[in-house]
């Protein structure tokens, strides 16, 4: 016969622990008109009524109740126990029929006849132990049911990563074809085609060997986030190279193909890429030809597209280059032209309008002010800030944000007992006169507030600050836009103390159910509270963000939740 190994036979005779003799001892509160036998080590609280009970609720927190049916005065007395008790388990003291009220509070029952201290013990530890337990198997259910959330997600990223350019997060050579394919079949006329666009960096071997491959890194995702952002929702983007992106216009004719590919020449120049070794510029050159065969593969687009590249980059860069039908080679000029003549115009303040979106205090869902947006009602420009890039590359940028702010102003005249916010680039806050701007806004300056775009300020914020003392002078508040977007900075906030700072809606939208984000949003406004600014959180598209940034101490909000920017009457200007 096999003897078993002297541990386990240790183990097996080891004497089983009493619940009474644990080394905690459970804190028990009860409830009941006469004295009720518990051991002498626990720590007990007596009440001899619900309402008694209820009212130690903020000193005291019980692992059990021990409750006599007699104190229950009907349901109302059940419900209330149950409500401020939620997890905590109860024992009834009960006769042979208890009342139903009772049941329905009660863990256990138990007879008059059976409590004595060592039966009555025993019982309260058990259902303690039972409630520990189930809640030890719903936090396990909760586990295991994020574990497979995190499967899922593992799962889809993985489908996803063989598809998708992990530097600029547009879709790879095989993502393309798979995109290409739908795209394809998306086609409304078998006669229609399709327009391609390829983009190739201009200088960009410079940039890799001047300042390192990690600036051109950065230099490249911030190309891939520009291109996304000016396409079309059913458009497809993609990083074909080191520096080449091409890109597949479904059901689009020449007139809308050359303005998608101007718009994405123009968002690519837009600003300079902000890098640790200082702002780069950027420019690019594309190409843009005609796909009539639908059963082109990516290495035909390539082809064709990078013949009008080509002469692209022969033109001087900077430009789109047209292929025809496969052998007519253009330069697209006439935008050039188009463009030059609109920016005349606004420089003149034709075609702009101002539409305005409302600041609401979280709590009452009140209007308590009006951030004023710019808008351009000439046809060359598709967006709202369309038409800054082209003024941007005209030179005319902050003539153009003067006239912006001018007509913004007085869309504000008139609209009273609130808060007026304009906005304006920091370049025109250091190009134009502050005196002037400030003698644009109608009324009292004292419920004007300025907004500066972090995301705009490029070299020391200190070169503003004699721009913004003039308006603070007069009572104007200077609010931050798009903090904490991308990559911000904490010395813009520093140097100009801003009154009011407005969260980009990265951190806002979404919020809701989403523990990285509201982690994330707790330490940037435990930073803002140091600065004293007051806060206004951007993007809020659903109540359960609204409610969820009301929690985390957030008083005034804006978003789609409420309504898009409205507008008035838009000027019709036509651009010779």
């Amino acid at each position: 016969m096999t003897m078993m190994p002297s541990v386990s036979l240790s183990l097996a005779l080891e004497p089983m622990s009493s619940p009474l003799e644990a080394s905690t001892s459970p804190t028990v509160l009860c409830v009941a008109d006469r004295a009720v036998a518990l051991p002498a080590a626990w720590t007990v609280s007596s009440s001899s009524s619900v309402d008694d009970a209820l009212d130690r609720k903020a000193c005291l927190t019980p692992d059990a109740i021990v409750l006599e049916e007699s104190i229950i005065d009907g349901l109302c007395d059940a419900l209330r126990l149950t409500k401020d008790y939620p997890d905590v388990p109860v024992v009834v003291i009960a006769g042979d029929e208890p009342d139903h009220f009772v049941r329905r509070v009660a863990s256990e029952l138990i007879a008059p006849d059976d409590c004595s201290t060592l039966m009555l013990g025993m019982m309260v530890t058990h259902v303690i132990e039972q409630q520990r337990l189930r809640r030890e198997a719903d936090l396990a259910k909760l586990r295991i049911q994020e574990l497979n959330d995190d499967l899922r997600s593992a799962r889809a990223k993985l489908r996803d990563s063989a598809n998708i350019d992990s530097l600029t997060e547009l879709l790879n050579r095989r993502g393309l074809h798979a995109g290409l394919a739908r795209q394809l079949s998306s086609i409304r006329q078998p006669d229609e085609g399709m327009l391609a666009i390829l983009l190739d960096l201009d200088g960009f071997k410079a940039i890799n060997e001047k300042l390192g491959d990690a600036s051109g890194n950065v230099v490249l995702r911030e190309v891939g986030r520009r291109i996304r952002d000016a396409l079309r929702d059913n458009d497809c983007a993609s990083r074909v190279g080191g520096d080449e992106f091409l890109i597949v216009l479904p059901n689009t004719g020449w007139s809308e193909g050359l303005q998608i590919a101007d718009r994405i020449r123009l968002a690519v120049s837009a600003t300079p890429v902000l890098e640790a070794q200082g702002p780069i510029m950027i420019t690019a050159s594309l190409g843009l030809a005609y796909i009539p065969d639908t059963q082109t593969a990516i290495d035909d687009l390539l082809d064709v597209t990078r013949i009008a590249l080509k002469r692209s980059k022969q033109a001087g860069k900077n430009c789109v280059g047209i292929q025809g039908d496969y052998g007519d080679i253009a330069i697209s000029r006439s935008l050039d032209t188009e463009f030059g003549d609109s920016v005349d115009a606004l420089r003149n303040g034709e075609g702009l309008y101002a539409a305005r979106h409302e600041i609401m205090s979280l709590a009452s869902e009140r209007v308590l002010g009006y951030e004023y947006l710019s808008r351009c009602s000439l046809p060359v420009f598709d967006g709202p800030t369309d038409f800054f890039r082209v003024a941007a590359e005209a030179g005319s940028l902050a003539a153009v944000d003067v006239r912006c702010f001018e007509t913004c102003a007085a869309s504000s005249q008139g609209v009273e007992g609130v808060w007026h916010h304009l906005n304006l680039y920091p370049s025109t806050l250091m190009d134009a006169d502050p005196e002037r701007l400030l003698a644009l806004l109608p009324g009292d300056p004292k419920r004007y507030c300025i907004e500066i775009n972090e995301q705009q300020i490029l070299g020391d914020p200190s070169e503003l600050l004699d721009a913004v003392s003039v308006f603070r002078d007069a009572g104007v508040r200077i609010a931050m836009d798009d903090v904490g977007f991308g990559r911000s900075c904490m010395e813009s906030l520093i140097v100009l103390e801003p009154d009011v700072v407005k969260i980009d809606r990265t951190f806002v939208t979404g919020i809701t159910g989403c523990t990285k984000r509201v982690h994330s949003l707790k330490r940037l406004l435990a930073l803002l509270e140091s600065l004293g600014a007051e806060v206004i959180a951007e993007g809020i598209e659903t109540q359960a963000d609204r409610k969820a940034l009301m929690e985390l101490g957030v008083v005034y909000g804006q978003g789609y939740l409420w309504g898009m920017p409205s507008v008035g009457d838009r000027p019709v200007v036509q651009v010779a």
